[in-house]
């Protein structure tokens, strides 16, 4: 992560004013107060940049609800629901990313039920309708509930979008968090063309387009929490 490039603006487009902007420093601090050390050990397993994970959880839950299960299912800080936990974990596992010390963190939640996930015929897809005739739920609510595991599977998810979006530029490698940010958020098979910033804004619908700029426009995450 350190060899590419994560601007702080993306485009100049705001969502937030600059009052609300300084508000979530002192969000911020109340997330790490509250949750530092599941922040940083995910951040730090995943691979990505810590402000990148608070900024993502700011935008997702700023009230730091860990039970908080929105009208579409999304759960818990990171605001991620079982089918994506699932994938994320089975997509971590086939792209050979998953780490030992992952392996921990999400066991000490699933149990053995991880051990579904792991057989190697079960296709992210597939998966929870496989689980259910082995008699497992692979990820439930509950889960997803617990900081410490959806903040581990947020954060990998998180790292797997930015290895996808990578751009070479005259400067290295540039993160385009803008489409990081949306797929994260409308979810990882969402299509998006190559369009620079502010021709992908103008092509999106609302909710994604909102989220590029409470992340990387003006006033966004990125200037705030950098």
């Amino acid at each position: 992560m350190a060899e590419v490039i994560i601007k702080r603006r993306y485009t100049d487009f705001a969502f937030y004013v600059a009052k609300e902007s300084t508000e979530f420093k002192s969000v911020r601090n109340d997330l790490m107060a509250r949750y530092g050390r599941e922040m940083r050990q995910a951040a730090t397993l995943a691979n990505i940049p810590l402000t990148v994970l608070q900024g993502i959880i700011l935008i997702e839950n700023a009230e730091l609800e860990p039970s908080f299960v929105n009208p579409f299912g999304f759960v818990g800080l990171g605001q991620i629901n079982t089918d994506t936990a699932s994938d994320v974990i089975i997509r971590e596992k086939k792209k050979k990313r998953l780490s030992d010390p992952e392996i921990t963190v999400l066991r000490k939640q699933l149990g053995k039920r991880l051990d579904v996930l792991f057989k190697a015929d079960i296709d992210p897809k597939k998966a929870g309708n496989q689980a259910v005739d082995l008699g497992y739920s692979i990820v439930n609510n509950t889960d997803l509930k617990n900081p410490e595991f959806n903040l581990m599977v947020s954060a990998m998810y998180a790292s797997q979008l930015i290895d996808e979006e990578l751009e070479a530029t005259a400067e290295g490698e540039l993160v385009r968090l803008d489409r990081v940010i949306v797929r994260y958020n409308q979810g990882y098979y969402y299509k998006i063309n190559k369009a620079k910033t502010d021709a992908l804004i103008a092509q999106l619908p609302k909710q994604p387009k909102d989220y590029i700029k409470k992340m990387v426009g003006a006033n966004g995450m990125m200037e705030t929490l950098s």
